[in-house]
């Protein structure tokens, strides 16, 4: 009787052995999340430098389902169907920009950070190769 509860269990270890050990692919499907984080919501506005011809720095409004970006001279860029996944201290945005004025829309992929009232965006492919290093600071703004 002893042996058949010995054999039975080590049966039993060797298969939780097996599965330990054996090289399966993770599951990361819980990553990316519908929406916009909370903590990048609101609007933030970038400075001109001294002396430049536009009327306004770009604004980015960044509500629960959607991300618009105002800039002075361009067509108005309103991003739809946002997903994000935190990339350590900052956030991929992903979604759809539409269509508008010589914006063609179609897919697009952001990279966003915040720190207190500062915040900074660009594009995924540019954070990629270069970070944040050349981007300025936006402030956050009350409107």
């Amino acid at each position: 009787m002893k042996l058949k509860g010995f054999v039975a269990g080590i049966a039993a270890l060797s298969f939780v052995g097996i599965g330990l050990l054996s090289n399966s692919q993770q599951a990361n499907a819980a990553t990316w999340h519908k929406g916009t984080p909370v903590t990048l919501r609101g609007t933030y506005q970038y400075k001109l430098p001294k002396g430049s011809a536009l009327g306004f720095g770009t604004r980015v409004k960044i509500s629960s389902k959607k991300v618009e970006v105002n800039e002075s001279g361009m067509p108005f860029t309103k991003m739809i169907h946002v997903h994000y996944k935190k990339t350590g201290k900052s956030y991929h945005i992903i979604g759809y920009i539409l269509k508008a004025g010589m914006n063609p829309g179609g897919k697009a992929s952001w990279e966003m950070y915040r720190k207190g009232n500062y915040f900074k965006y660009e594009g995924y492919q540019t954070f990629k190769r270069y970070g944040f290093r050349h981007v300025q600071f936006a402030k956050r703004v009350v409107h």
